[in-house]
């Protein structure tokens, strides 16, 4: 949630709060006989007491509805609160309706409720609630009975907006002294306090959710929202004001009306003006700062790419005149080695070609992250891509005593790819075939016709298998097996970038594996007549 959102909850608690105490306040009033409470405004129409109640039973909905916590459903006694609330409310006003239309067949039920204290305010149907009243309270209950249904329009805070335009208009009857503006023909009129207690109610019900449909676009942080914020005050209140300052100067006869027209028209344009201008110069403020701030995003990125440039460059040389020198040792170059000294530098070239090969995984995947690496595709056959990772991988595998071969089908076709890359992804399966087969395994690569359309590649050993737990996760970014987590130099993203470089050149990399079976990597790669090329950078 924004902080717009917060706010705009934050207004409807204090909304809510206003109209329950005020609404509380005139039931004080009619019960106690004080004239204040029941109307603040001497010689205007008082809230009826049932205008009061309903107001109360709406908060009360209102109150349950808050309590419901974000996506997730309301607890059963709570519907049952809203939907007794929504029916108690809706029952009243139809009553309030059928008395005033069918006098003659439905009882006056709020002179059976307050016998005594409706006095005579309005000559047509003192003291009872307006029928604009009820129409507006059945606008509520219904919205609030489809209040968090899931529906493709927003229904519900229609019925708010449309409740809140004729409560506008009433309010705005009373504040020009046209009382037909209040009120539906012959019947009580609404009062003014109620009209804008349908104002704040309405208000508060559209802001219970600030993020959905109609007040999202106001409470977004958006260009958009900002905007709607900054205008739509503006475009409510001072038409109003200024519309009233010219029927005053009118009625006063300071001026006619057509210069009261032309007043209006000229006010409504010069501060229209000056809000654009200001929120013009808002937005451009705006616009400048997220300006600034990808300027500096693009500047720390640049930063990074020299840095993981330099750093890689740094790492792996050094690794590499490590590699060269430890084989140079275990070729004899400088002396004979006994059996416990061959075995250490052994172990020291292979935790130096797993550090090599960690690094050079961590540089590709940045590349690719940063959608920086740039493939560079041929047509030829995956047989020298093949070769070239089991050529260098087979001095370890007879290190940990595996047999590694491979066969590649004469009927195999060719197929566009990057031949670095592809032989990048075929190595690195093969090493984790042989950093986790036993000795005495055998390590299979083969590359053969699919349908005459695609070339199959598949590493298939007779290891202990995959679990199948691990295997649903297996390409993802930093997936590691139980027993990868043995491996200190693991990263868990070597079989994260294979699946990123074969899909950049429109394949699939697939496993099937069980445990004490057996695990197979697939990589099905489209015959260059069909394959797509893929664009570099």
């Amino acid at each position: 949630m924004n902080s717009c959102s917060k706010v705009a909850s934050s207004l409807s608690y204090a909304m809510l709060i206003t109209v329950v105490l005020a609404s509380g306040a005139v039931l004080a009033g009619w019960f106690f006989a004080i004239d204040f409470l029941k109307n603040p405004v001497e010689g205007q129409i008082p809230v009826a007491p049932t205008t009061a109640t309903c107001f109360i039973l709406c908060g009360v909905a209102y109150a349950t509805l808050v309590k419901k916590e974000s996506q997730e459903e309301i607890s059963r006694h709570r519907t049952w609160l809203i939907a007794a609330c929504t029916i108690l409310v809706s029952i009243i006003c139809m009553l309030v309706i059928g008395h005033n239309y069918c006098s003659g067949t439905i009882p006056d039920f709020e002179q059976i409720l307050f016998p005594y204290k409706l006095n005579a305010v309005d000559k047509f149907a003192p003291g009872r609630m307006s029928p604009s009243t009820a129409i507006y309270f059945l606008m509520v209950s219904l919205s609030l009975s489809i209040f968090d249904r899931r529906l493709r329009l927003p229904y519900s805070q229609g019925l708010l907006v449309f409740m809140l335009f004729m409560a506008l208009l009433n309010l705005v009857g009373y504040f020009y002294g046209l009382p037909y503006l209040c009120g539906l023909g012959a019947f009580t009129r609404i009062a003014g306090p109620t009209a804008l207690g349908f104002l704040l109610l309405g208000t508060s019900l559209l802001l219970i959710r600030p993020e959905q449909k109609i007040m999202h676009l106001l409470t977004n942080d958006t260009f958009g929202g900002i905007t709607a914020r900054a205008i739509l005050p503006v475009a409510i209140l001072c038409p109003a004001i200024i519309g009233w300052i010219a029927a005053t100067g009118e009625q006063n006869k300071v001026w006619n009306w057509t210069y009261g027209a032309a007043f209006m028209v000229v006010s409504n344009i010069a501060i229209l003006c000056i809000v654009v201008a200001l929120l013009s110069k808002k937005l451009e403020g705006i616009d400048k700062e997220k300006r600034i701030a990808l300027e500096e995003k693009e500047s720390l990125a640049t930063q990074r790419d020299t840095f993981m440039a330099v750093l890689t460059h740094d790492l792996k040389n050094p690794l590499i005149g490590a590699d060269r020198v430890l084989d140079g040792l275990l070729r004899g170059n400088a002396g004979s080695l006994s059996e416990e000294q061959t075995h250490a530098l052994l172990l020291l070239r292979q935790s130096n070609e797993d550090l090599l090969s960690m690094v050079k995984t961590l540089l590709h995947l940045y590349k690719y992250d940063r959608d920086a690496e740039v493939l560079f595709f041929e047509t030829t056959s995956i047989e020298p891509a093949i070769e070239e990772a089991v050529s260098e991988l087979l001095p370890l595998a007879k290190n940990h005593q595996i047999e590694l071969r491979h066969q590649v089908s004469d009927t195999t076709p060719t197929v566009r790819i990057d031949r670095t890359a592809m032989s990048h992804v075929i190595t690195n399966l093969i090493q984790n075939a042989i950093k986790f087969s036993g000795k005495n395994a055998v390590i299979e690569v083969t590359a053969e016709n699919l349908d005459d359309d695609f070339c199959l590649v598949k590493i298939h050993d007779n290891g202990p298998g995959i679990p199948k737990r691990v295997l649903e996760h297996l390409f993802e970014r930093y997936s590691q097996g139980d027993s990868g987590k043995h491996y200190k130099t693991g990263t868990g993203l070597g079989l994260f970038l294979c699946h990123q470089i074969v899909q950049a050149h429109d394949g699939t990399l697939t496993c099937v594996s069980a445990e004490d079976t057996g695990t197979t990597f697939a990589i099905m790669l489209r015959k260059a007549v069909a394959a797509h090329e893929r664009v570099p950078g």
